[in-house]
Formats: structure tokens, C-alpha cells, sequence
């Protein structure tokens, strides 16, 4: 259940942040770049140097994207991490409590007393 929240959590962060952001950020530029180096092809611009152009742009767009993701979203994501880390430490306990109160109560049925 405390798994299924954090999944939730996840996946509303990132629905929330990464993707309108690597939309907005990556797409507007790439489409921008990719605008550029058609009319620098048309305009009679060497190959080399339009491709270069739109390798530096797109470079440039996950660059601009890393930098805009911020220190608030990675604090959330560690929390969200850490939380999961808590609940799946809480399960195995739990397990391993719940079969060491079977594996007695099977000893007791068969009568083994150790």
C-alpha cells in the first residue's frame, strides 16, 4: 500500500515537472534548431556547419534542461526515495516477524520445542 503511494508520487512529480519542462524546454529548442539548420541548407550554408549548429543547439537544450530541474525537485525525489527505502525496510520486518511466529507455532503443533 505505502509502496503504491510513493509510486504515485513518483509518477505525479514527474508528470508535474519533467515532462511539461523537457517538453517545453527540449522540443522549443530542438524545433528551433531544426528550423534554422533547413533554412541554413537552403540558403546554401555548408553541411558541416549547419549540422554542427544544430548538434550545439540541441547540446545547449540538455544543458538548459539540467540546469532548470533545481534542487527542489531532488530534495522530493530523495525524500520519495527514502520513504520507499523506510517501507520496503518495514516489510521484510514484518515478514520476518510474521514467519518466526509461524515456524514457533508449527514447532509447538508438532510438538519440537527448541
Amino acid at each position: 500500500m505505502v509502496n503504491q503511494e510513493i509510486r504515485q508520487s513518483y509518477a505525479a512529480l514527474y508528470e508535474e515537472y519533467f515532462t511539461p519542462l523537457f517538453r517545453y524546454v527540449f522540443f522549443r529548442t530542438k524545433d528551433t534548431n531544426t528550423a534554422k539548420a533547413k533554412s541554413d541548407c537552403a540558403n546554401g550554408v555548408e553541411e558541416s556547419v549547419a549540422r554542427e549548429s544544430f548538434k550545439a543547439g540541441i547540446k545547449s537544450a540538455r544543458e538548459e534542461f539540467s540546469a532548470f530541474r533545481g534542487d527542489e525537485i531532488k530534495s522530493q525525489i530523495k525524500a520519495l526515495a527514502e520513504a520507499r527505502k523506510t517501507s520496503v525496510e518495514n516489510a521484510v520486518n514484518t515478514f520476518k516477524a510474521t514467519m518466526e511466529d509461524a515456524r514457533d507455532d508449527l514447532k509447538t503443533a508438532f510438538g519440537e520445542n527448541n
